[in-house]
């Protein structure tokens, strides 16, 4: 990985594509990958034991997150760790 200023970090993976990281609001990240025109976005947190879980994925066709879907994250993010907490 490498740290490019306040863009987040650059992810090489499988085929060389190029795939952006960027922190959204309170501990929600943002995955970015552009394929032709359209910008796929996936949404994850990260939780201890340095796990990693993807909320979900779509296509923006805006320059700005909509809310709605930080939002979502942020709600995925509470029922997982309230599943988490009650298997204690």
């Amino acid at each position: 990985m490498q740290y490019i200023d306040n863009m987040g970090y650059i992810l090489y993976c499988q085929f060389m594509h190029l795939v952006k990281a960027k922190h959204l609001e309170n501990g929600i990240f943002e995955l970015r990958a552009q394929v032709g025109t359209d910008i796929s976005r996936v949404l994850y947190f990260c939780v201890v034991g340095k796990k990693v879980i993807l909320t979900h994925g779509f296509i923006k066709k805006t320059k700005k997150t909509p809310l709605s879907e930080i939002e979502r994250a942020k709600n995925y993010r509470a029922a997982y760790l309230g599943r988490k907490e009650n298997q204690k």
